[in-house]
């Protein structure tokens, strides 16, 4: 449907399709390892700086952000597939993958970066669907 992706587009779903497609497939391993991992992390065997935080939030943290993670890869794939149902998984994945780790994280402060890079994400995304036609100069959404 539509002639060639553009190139801005292309790399932003590429960037996208990796990053939640690692985070969604690593998020998922910390939850079915958890009880080993935690195991190893309290005896020194697996060092890891900073593992401790994200430990805190235990199995349900680390599958949420696993599930929310592929929503997004999910939404990335319907946008490919210039499907603007897409875009509102992405955007809906990415506004609760800011609000899960101080939710579930024991001190995990809001961080202005995360939201900045996926604020940036949105917003490009929006402009190059926008671009393609799936979203209308009038449109509210």
């Amino acid at each position: 449907a539509g002639g060639p992706l553009p190139p801005l587009f292309s790399l932003l779903c590429i960037l996208s399709f990796i990053g939640s497609g690692l985070s969604a497939f690593l998020y998922f391993l910390m939850a079915v390892y958890y009880n080993d991992i935690a195991t190893r992390f309290e005896s020194g065997e697996v060092v890891v700086p900073g593992l401790e935080l994200f430990m805190t939030g235990g199995i349900p943290f680390f599958l949420l952000e696993s599930l929310l993670n592929a929503l997004a890869f999910t939404g990335v794939v319907f946008m490919w597939k210039r499907r603007i149902l897409g875009f509102h998984f992405y955007t809906a994945a990415q506004v609760f993958l800011l609000m899960v780790p101080v939710a579930f994280l024991e001190g995990r402060p809001f961080m202005a970066a995360d939201a900045f890079i996926s604020g940036a994400f949105v917003v490009l995304y929006y402009l190059q669907l926008r671009r393609l036609g799936l979203f209308s100069q009038n449109s509210a959404g």
